[in-house]
């Protein structure tokens, strides 16, 4: 997020400026588009899940997680265009915010145990590994669906 200068997250695919007509693309290539991300979404997000399957998980990877959320509270509320629009417009509430995970946390300059992945991905050099992994230098012999899932994944991965 810029106002913190720090990535906090691997973000996700947003189509929020995917029109029909607009940038000399109809539906007849959005939909095959949006149905190429769909279709990579599990071949890519699947080698992940049963890589970490068995890992642990106890009350430090939960505060981690609590604290990811509230990360993704705030990047929601500054910048999400849906979010912004239903806070400007008297929208009802709960419609608004029901995107938000039902519980998050914020802690003042958290710590993390030296070497571990949560103190990783607080660092720059998480920052650097995440745009590196995103911003693929060459989209064009690609299909872009699949550079996006793909990049998306493997930087958690």
């Amino acid at each position: 997020m810029t106002q913190i200068k720090r990535v906090t997250g691997i973000g996700g695919i947003f189509f929020d400026n995917l029109r029909d007509g607009e940038g000399g693309l109809g539906l007849d290539r959005l939909v095959p588009f949006m149905l190429d991300v769909g279709g990579a979404l599990p071949a890519a997000y699947e080698p992940i899940v049963e890589r970490r399957r068995s890992l642990p998980y106890g009350e430090r990877e939960r505060r981690f997680q609590l604290a990811r959320r509230g990360r993704y509270v705030e990047f929601n509320l500054v910048h999400d265009r849906g979010t912004l629009f239903g806070l400007q417009t008297n929208a009802r509430i709960e419609s608004v915010l029901m995107s938000l995970p039902p519980v998050a946390a914020w802690e003042y300059a958290p710590e993390y145990a030296p070497g571990s992945f949560e103190a990783y991905s607080a660092s720059s050099a998480y920052t650097r590994m995440l745009t590196t992994k995103l911003l693929p230098t060459s989209l064009a012999s690609t299909p872009a669906a699949a550079v996006l899932v793909s990049g998306v994944l493997a930087a958690v991965a």
